[in-house]
């Protein structure tokens, strides 16, 4: 008890560095904390399932065009329970990710939600995936119009009120609710709100031919294998087994693909899921936070011990009146730990208050509890492990003190010990200058990069892509544009092989010759339609007459900026040698240009691109969309399903939003500028609130030499660069070495642009200036008392 109270005394008497210290460690013990958790909740993503490990996704891959789908025709998996052993169980699964529809509750009407997340499953799906009851029952879950719903959606509809037994109308169809169950885990690729049984989809007259046919890829499949089994042998057996079935496997490779690997995996992400792993954003969130807790570390290690020499004078009276060396060694440890652990119960507040907004920042649904206390409690054992570190320097610099060392020499401190205090501060700095530089550097480039406009218009664009080729589906290409323009929510459309936001790879480009400077250069071919250019608005110098031959099989060409530029040779009025011979036209480049656009992301080169009319084209002709304003996307994408399989039953449905894509592109980099300018701020602060107690400790350890120099004539903003000196001259010391290492890093990470502003030097003396200025304000208000204390009242008392 005794102890306590000299630790309480001591907390009152160094109120601001105690403070100093326990509020910076709780704010680097959020962030560490709140980081870790949303690193651990990514890595576990899909492991929450009792059997995780076994469960697959059944994925056809296409080498030679890289593409990857996981749906399927629904008879695709039939029997392969009894045909394969290691398979325990195979379910199918069908979910609209685009389609959002009103959800009424029959016995109240006026209460009408749009909803989400609609899954028609098989009975097996409830035991694959852990589908936890926690109302009703599943007995009668195979009976046309029924479903389940999530506990979210029952507290949603239904508030405190009873679910099951009740009527819900989605659309204009009626369930009965059997169950309410509990929701997925927030670390599951699936978040479904509504379970409803494929025998309700097999009912409606609507969707039978959905179950019939080898067409109609839109199931999902998934396979959970019996221990032990090899994966590679049974993707063997499956393709050994399906090798006839060129409907389902035409230039497609079987693959199981573990449920796990999914959420880090290089394949395409899946609308139906929740969004994968940003891997970038989580790296830079580790980096700082890492640097955060350095800094607060580094800032806690010197305020302690500038507690500890403030601590002198009651060192000396303890040891004459008999004080061990161990006794002084635990009280100056327990004291540490005990900031350690006050740090830490100052930290959980700050969780509890901004786990919401770091959820909402790195858009996913954060819980704790789900983690049950081990998470707590390696934060606790880890602040007190950080106190007591803390606190072993100071408790042995104490111990060590002799007492006549500390009566004849009492404001001063030796070598040591001031050497200990600056390279504390200096590590401070060179983080926090570090940090500064390295984020006005990066907010420079990607404020550039998000000034680049893509150089076309995306908004309110989707594009289908069909399977239907020039040169002989020409008739069905023209009936389904007619189709999709009768439609009222359709403003415009336009056609080519090739479409905005596409990821390019180095075999889409080819080379036009090999002679004439022709070699030099290897294009992206687009086949376009004549309406190409206004539909996305893209400049070009071209004549409209020109222009107009593309909706032709006119041997015209265009080249866009990039190609002209990388041409040595003037290609205008020239035949285009690839495509000069007996089984191909001589296209002929017009005199003009087309503007340089972005397909992907600005962080990509801009391709040199050759336009020629759709007619010449060899690639699956694309429907770009423009749909109107206020429209139900969801329901506009459905209907475009249903015509496309109503067109071709046996080929997969591909549909890009544009808008989406391009915020999808962007959502990393502009995480990223918010992040690191909001942990920067936060190392800054915890290092000059250090600097701030720091210039306490110093001026009072020098209020005596301050008098007697005031005593001789020395003014007070003499006196004020004096007390400053010290910072000055460490922060100096800190800019030389992390100035090298800022431009390793800034260099390696601005790399993976192709379009990258320079780092001029000017950014750094930016940083240097918000370092002075911002330590002399820390610093300046006690280094100013201290030059305008009274020499006669220190000289008196000394």
């Amino acid at each position: 008890m005794h102890q306590f109270q000299i630790i309480i005394r001591s907390i009152r008497k160094n109120f601001v560095y105690t403070w100093t210290n326990v509020l910076g460690l709780s704010i680097a013990f959020c962030f560490v904390f709140l980081t870790a958790i949303y690193v651990v909740h990514e890595y576990t993503f899909d492991k929450s399932f009792t059997e995780s490990e076994k469960i697959h996704r059944l994925v056809l891959n296409n080498e030679s065009t890289l593409e990857s789908r996981d749906s399927h025709a629904f008879i695709l998996a039939n029997g392969y329970e009894e045909t394969f052993p290691a398979m325990e169980s195979v379910v199918r699964a069908y979910s609209n990710a685009y389609l959002s529809d009103l959800v009424r509750i029959k016995s109240d009407w006026n209460k009408a939600f749009d909803e989400t997340d609609f899954w028609h499953v098989e009975h097996g799906f409830l035991q694959m995936f852990d589908v936890t009851l926690l109302e009703g029952s599943t007995d009668m879950f195979d009976v046309p119009g029924t479903i389940l719903i999530s506990e979210s959606v029952k507290n949603k509809l239904f508030k405190n009120g009873d679910a099951v037994g009740e009527y819900l109308v989605i659309g204009n169809k009626e369930y009965s609710i059997i169950g309410v169950y509990k929701d997925f885990p927030t670390n599951a690729s699936m978040d479904p709100r509504f379970i409803i049984s494929l025998n309700t989809m097999k009912a409606d007259e609507d969707y039978q031919a959905y179950f019939k046919g080898s067409g109609y890829l839109m199931f999902k499949v998934f396979v959970s294998l019996a221990t032990g089994s090899d994966k590679n042998i049974v993707e063997q057996q499956l393709e050994d087994a399906n090798s006839s079935e060129e409907e389902f496997f035409s230039d497609f490779q079987i693959a199981l693909e573990p449920l796990v690997d999914y959420h880090f995996g290089d394949g395409s992400p899946v609308k139906a899921y929740r969004p994968k792993v940003d891997e970038q954003l989580m790296t830079w969130l580790i980096v700082i936070s890492a640097c955060l807790l350095a800094v607060a570390i580094a800032n806690f290690g010197n305020v302690s011990l500038a507690i500890a020499l403030g601590r002198t004078k009651e060192v000396a009276i303890q040891k004459v009146i008999g004080a061990r060396k161990l006794h002084l060694i635990q009280n100056t440890l327990t004291q540490s730990m005990c900031l350690g652990v006050l740090a830490f119960i100052v930290g959980l507040v700050l969780i509890e208050l901004l786990m919401p907004v770091y959820s909402q920042f790195v858009q996913r649904e954060l819980n704790v509890q789900k983690f049950g206390l081990w998470p707590y409690l390696s934060l606790f054992m880890f602040a007190s492990a950080i106190g007591v570190i803390a606190g072993i320097y100071p408790s042995f610099m104490i111990s060590n003190f002799k007492v006549s060392h500390l009566f004849n020499s009492f404001n001063g401190a030796s070598k040591p010990q001031t050497l200990v205090r600056k390279g504390l501060l200096a590590f401070q700095f060179l983080i926090a200058f570090g940090l500064i530089s390295t984020m006005l550097f990066m907010n420079r480039q990607l404020t550039f990069m998000m000034s680049k406009e893509p150089g076309y218009d995306y908004e309110n664009t989707i594009v289908l892509r069909s399977n239907w080729f020039q040169g002989g589906d020409e008739s069905r290409i023209k009936t389904f544009k007619e189709k999709l323009m009768a439609m009222p929510e359709v403003l415009d459309i336009t056609l080519s092989d090739e479409h905005p936001m596409k990821a390019l790879d180095p075999r889409n480009l080819q080379r036009a010759g090999f002679k004439d400077g022709w070699e030099k250069v290897s294009l992206l071919e687009v086949g376009i339609d004549c309406h190409f250019f206004d539909f996305y608005n893209i400049a070009t110098t071209f004549d409209q007459e020109i222009v107009s031959l593309f909706c032709t099989d006119s041997k015209v060409a265009m080249l866009n900026n990039t190609a002209l530029n990388t041409l040595e040779n003037e290609p205008i009025g020239k035949l285009l040698p690839a495509y000069y011979g007996k089984a191909k036209p001589g296209l002929i480049v017009q005199d003009g240009v087309v503007s340089d656009i972005h397909l992907n992301s600005v962080r990509e080169a801009i391709p040199a691109m050759l336009f020629r009319p759709l007619a010449f084209s060899n690639g699956r002709t694309h429907y770009s969309i423009k749909y109107a304003d206020g429209i139900n996307l969801g329901k506009l994408i459905q209907t475009l399903q249903e015509m496309w399989w109503e067109e071709e039953p046996m080929e997969p449905f591909y549909l890009k939003d544009l808008e989406e894509e391009h915020s999808r592109l962007y959502s990393s980099e502009l995480k990223m500028m918010q992040m690191t300018s909001i942990l920067g701020l936060g190392v800054c602060i915890i290092a000059f609130a250090g600097v701030f107690a720091m210039s306490i400790f110093y001026g009072r350890e020098r209020l005596k030499e301050v008098s007697i120099r005031k005593v001789l004539g020395a003014g007070v903003f003499q006196l004020f660069g004096l007390q400053n000196r010290v910072f000055l001259i460490v922060m100096i010391i800190s800019f030389a070495v992390a100035i090298p290492l800022v431009w390793l890093v800034v260099d390696h990470w601005i790399a993976q642009f192709a379009y990258r502003t320079n780092q001029p030097l000017w950014l750094y003396a930016v940083s240097a200036l918000v370092m002075v200025l911002a330590t002399v304000l820390s610093s300046g208000w006690y280094s100013l008392k201290v030059a305008k204390v009274n020499p006669s009242e220190i000289l008196r008392d000394s």
